[in-house]
């Protein structure tokens, strides 16, 4: 991530857009990398995430869940978010995106929804995916 801070803790909502769109693939399980601003896809794509993801993305170009739309559209379907839309009284654009994905079934575990907002719905979406998977801070490596 950065250089010089490991251990540092970062709320998800101040994380730059690579390292959060580094973060949102982790939270999907694929083997991901962080190469300066590109996140970069280093391994096969698991079994699980390949019906949803396979179509959408290769080793060949960065990864980008908040910047591509097809991307992000897929990844709202498949873990499933409820969306609200920006109201017209609003001073900032701001979508909210609430998910209760935690990266995997566990039905024994209360998995009580995690939220996030963001000027973008692809914004939101991505927050509310890494804050509901590794808490709303991400410790930096």
């Amino acid at each position: 991530m950065t250089e010089g801070m490991t251990g540092v803790r970062v709320k998800v909502e101040d994380l730059s857009m690579a390292e959060l769109n580094f973060w949102a693939g982790r939270a999907l399980g694929l083997p991901v990398v962080l190469q300066g601003d590109e996140v970069r896809l280093i391994g096969p794509i698991p079994a699980e995430c390949e019906p949803h993801l396979g179509p959408y993305i290769s080793d060949q170009r960065p990864l980008d869940f908040v910047g591509d739309p097809a991307l992000g559209h897929v990844v709202i379907e498949w873990i499933g978010f409820n969306l609200t839309r920006p109201t017209t009284h609003q001073r900032e654009r701001r979508w909210w995106a609430v998910t209760d994905w935690r990266g995997e079934n566990r039905a024994h575990v209360w998995q009580g929804p995690v939220s996030a907002c963001g000027s973008t719905v692809s914004l939101a979406v991505m927050r509310a995916l890494v804050e509901a998977t590794f808490g709303a801070s991400i410790e930096l490596v």
